[in-house]
């Protein structure tokens, strides 16, 4: 329990939020109310001081929308921010296609000033989506989420997010033109770091709903801070014995696990959060 704990608390209590949000929201219409945030992340080490400020920091920065019920303020993702949950979710959930047209995904964004928070959640979304910035403006990656980045472009509109698909002409190889844009190799030695981490709890028969809780939170941020900066190319592409498919299904499998638990502790904690004080 410690291990998931320690790995929980060395990230921002954002990223708690929107796990919470990801997980649990879609069994609840889509929103939770802060009470629950306070209930649910106190139990994974986080003081409700700072959870209270992150959900009001979140919805200041286009990230929640919220509402207020009563003596209850609920909270929801906005759509930018439901995309880029969206394609974080899927880096685990959606087994890799295997194979490659060998086109790119090339995103423009064109801004206005005033419009600063949009383009900051677009490009939080699709650094999600695992996609690098080519130079200012530019985003590209080699498969890319189409659907989901043309939602996000009819969302905040086609002139300011422009969505391409092409081969390149020219220039390195694929290969070489992955490595030098991607750290494949830093990444295949993080990946045998996660297998090596997570192994022993694959092969756990049961678990307590307060471990699989924690440890459901554990696994999602230590697996997406790797997978978001994988360019998920084919394997002809990259080093030999490339771990982060075994990664992938691992993480997944383990997220499946966990799940029936988790979701126990979150409906637990739900129904108490109703004669709670508001948050």
């Amino acid at each position: 329990m410690d291990r998931y704990l320690s790995t929980i608390n060395s990230y921002p209590v954002s990223y708690a939020v929107y796990s919470s949000l990801s997980f649990f929201g879609p069994h609840t219409g889509g929103e939770l109310p802060g009470r629950w945030f306070v209930a649910a992340l106190g139990r994974v080490g986080h003081d409700a001081a700072a959870v209270r400020q992150t959900l009001w920091r979140m919805e200041r920065s286009g990230e929640l929308a919220g509402r207020t019920e009563g003596r209850q303020r609920f909270y929801r993702f906005t759509p930018l921010a439901r995309a880029e949950a969206r394609l974080g979710l899927a880096r685990i959930m959606e087994p890799l296609p295997r194979a490659w047209d060998g086109q790119w995904t090339i995103v423009h964004l064109r801004f206005p000033a005033r419009r600063r928070t949009e383009r900051e959640r677009v490009v939080a979304a699709l650094h999600a989506g695992g996609f690098r910035s080519a130079m200012p403006g530019l985003f590209m990656h080699p498969r890319g989420s189409i659907r989901e980045i043309e939602s996000i472009a009819s969302e905040v509109g086609h002139e300011h997010v422009m969505v391409f698909r092409g081969r390149r002409a020219g220039g390195p190889n694929d290969a070489s033109f992955v490595r030098g844009h991607w750290d494949v190799d830093g990444l295949g030695g993080r990946y045998r770091t996660f297998l090596k981490t997570w192994r022993a709890d694959t092969r756990r028969r049961q678990w307590r709903s307060e471990e699989a809780f924690a440890a459901r939170f554990a696994l999602v941020f230590s697996y997406l801070d790797i997978a978001w900066n994988d360019p998920e190319v084919p394997a002809t592409l990259l080093p030999a014995r490339w771990p982060g498919g075994r990664a992938r299904a691992m993480a997944r499998q383990l997220y499946r696990r966990l799940q029936p638990e988790a979701l126990q502790l979150c409906q637990a904690l739900l129904g108490a959060s109703n004669a709670s004080v508001p948050a």
